[in-house]
C-alpha cells in the first residue's frame, strides 16, 4: 500500500516460498485499498463511497461527522458499508484534478500484520488502526488509468487529522469505536 517511506506491508508465511529458492513473496502487502477496489470493480462506488465534491467541502465544515466503516477488503454485494470518504471528482483523464480518498484501517484480518512502513522495523499501527489518505489521479507514465498513492497516514484517534493538500481543509478524526471498527470524521477549516 504506497511507497516509502510510508508504504506498508507485511509477512505472510503461507505465500512464502521456502528456501534454497531465491525468489519468494514473503512480503505480500495488505488487503487492497479502497481506490483499487474501485478500479478492480469490487467496490460500489454509490453505497460504499462518501464522495464529496469540490464545491461541497466547506458547506460540510464543521457540519457533518461522517462515519466510516474499517477498510477490511471488499464489502460483501448490496453492502452498505461506508468504506472511504473522497474529495472530488474521479479523475477521467490526465490533466483532471486529483481525487483525495480517506480510509480506517485496523490491523485485523488481512491487515493484521500492517504494523511498520517497510523501510523501518518501528511498528507505528497502534490497535485501534490508522486513517489513510490517497491521492488518486489518472497517469499514463504507469500505464493509462487510475494510480493510488498514498498521501498521509496517521494513528486512529480522536484529534488526529490529515490535511486536504489542494483545499484549505483538513479531515479529522472526531471518534473511534474500534470494537465496532468505525471512525468519524468532521472536515475543518485550516
Amino acid at each position: 500500500m504506497g511507497r516509502g517511506p510510508v508504504a506498508r506491508s507485511f509477512e505472510n508465511r503461507w505465500l512464502t516460498i521456502p528456501a534454497p529458492s531465491t525468489y519468494t513473496h514473503a512480503t505480500t502487502g495488505p488487503g487492497i485499498c479502497a481506490p483499487y477496489l474501485y478500479v478492480a470493480h469490487w467496490l460500489d462506488y454509490q453505497r460504499n463511497v462518501v464522495e464529496i465534491r469540490a464545491d461541497a467541502i466547506a458547506q460540510n465544515a464543521g457540519a457533518a461527522i461522517i462515519a466510516l466503516d474499517a477498510n477490511q477488503g471488499a464489502p460483501t454485494p448490496e453492502s452498505s458499508a461506508r468504506i472511504a470518504l473522497a474529495f472530488g471528482a474521479i479523475p477521467g483523464g490526465t490533466g483532471d484534478p486529483s481525487q483525495y480518498w480517506i480510509e480506517y484501517r485496523i490491523p485485523r484480518r488481512f491487515d493484521r500484520g500492517v504494523d511498520r512502513p517497510v523501510s523501518t522495523t518501528t511498528p507505528d499501527m497502534p490497535p485501534e488502526g490508522v486513517v489513510v489518505m490517497h491521492e488518486v489521479k489518472f497517469d499514463t507514465g504507469r500505464g493509462p488509468g487510475l494510480h493510488a498513492i498514498v498521501r498521509g497516514w496517521v494513528g486512529a484517534r480522536a484529534g488526529n487529522a490529515l490535511d486536504l493538500p489542494p483545499y484549505p481543509f483538513r479531515v479529522r478524526i472526531a471518534s473511534v469505536d474500534a470494537d465496532r471498527q468505525q471512525v468519524s470524521l468532521t472536515i475543518l477549516r485550516r
